[in-house]
This record gives C-alpha cells, structure tokens and sequence, in this order.
C-alpha cells in the first residue's frame, strides 16, 4: 500500500480506507491525523541553504510522497511558505506525480533524461541507505545524512 500511495497507484481515499481497516475503530479522520503526525516543520536555516545554493547550481527535489502528506504540509507551513519551498527548486519531482519512487533507479535515470543531465555532474543528498544505494548505482555522486545531519550541517556558511 505505501509503495502504491506513493507512486499515486491509488487514491488517498482507498489508502486511508485500507489504513483503516488495521486499526480498532478510528475514523477517516483520525488515520489521516495519524498519518500526518510524522511530518516536520521546513526551519528557515535549511531554505537559506537551498537559496544559496541555488545561485550556482540546478537544484531539484525528489521526493518520495503522495497527496495526503503534500495537501497536510502545504496547510501546515502555509501557502507563503510552501510557494517560497517551491521556488527554490527548478523542479520538483514527487514520487506520487512521477509514478516512480526512490529507490528505483528508473526514477533518477527519468530525472537525469528530462534535465539532460550526466550522472557524474549530480550530486545527491538522502538520509536513506537505499535511496543513496539506488542513485550510486547510476554513477551519481552522493552523500548519506547521519543521525543529527541536514543540508545546514553540510554547508554551515550558506546558513546564513
């Protein structure tokens, strides 16, 4: 169910309804709520980094997500601060929009044919073995996020 939701095989509505069914009587509303609880907040440190970075390089964000959280995290930061997110990347690319999710090394060869790009010229930051395995498969440069690193800790003077 995860991978279907995520790569947008199914509705929100059959997700949550199949979510449902595994627990003791929670509403539609309840599984969503508990859904969502595990997204964060964007601390304004990470968007300075990403807007540094922006006036030199091409930057993309790939990420594996479906509409429930999208819908859940643009109400949470707000529109202002989700249109700002959005205009940091020249393109965003969500798994549930693209059909394809990380690890899958389909989904970074179907980015790096779009932009044109050569995988030895992408550098790639997850916090996830596999994700950082998929992209290292195709000869793209990478970096795994430790416990207690983010894009801040990688480059401290852009987070200005």
């Amino acid at each position: 169910m995860f991978n279907q939701i995520e790569t947008g095989e199914i509705t929100a509505e059959k997700f949550l309804s199949e979510l449902q069914k595994e627990t003791n009587n929670a509403s539609i509303n309840q599984v969503s709520e508990a859904w969502n609880a595990m997204l964060l907040d964007l601390p304004e440190n990470r968007l300075a980094v990403i807007q540094s970075l922006k006036k030199e390089y091409s930057i993309y964000l790939l990420s594996n997500t479906n509409t429930i959280h999208v819908d859940a995290f643009k109400k949470k930061i707000g529109k202002e601060k989700w249109i700002k997110f959005c205009n940091l990347f020249d393109k965003m690319y969500l798994s549930h929009e693209v059909g394809l999710r990380k690890p899958n090394t389909a989904i970074f060869e179907y980015i790096l044919e779009e932009q044109n790009l050569k995988p030895e010229e992408v550098f790639f930051i997850d916090d996830s073995t596999e994700h950082i395995e998929g992209a290292n498969k195709l000869g793209i440069k990478t970096y795994h996020l430790k416990n207690g690193e983010e894009i801040a800790t990688l480059f401290p003077d852009r987070a200005q």
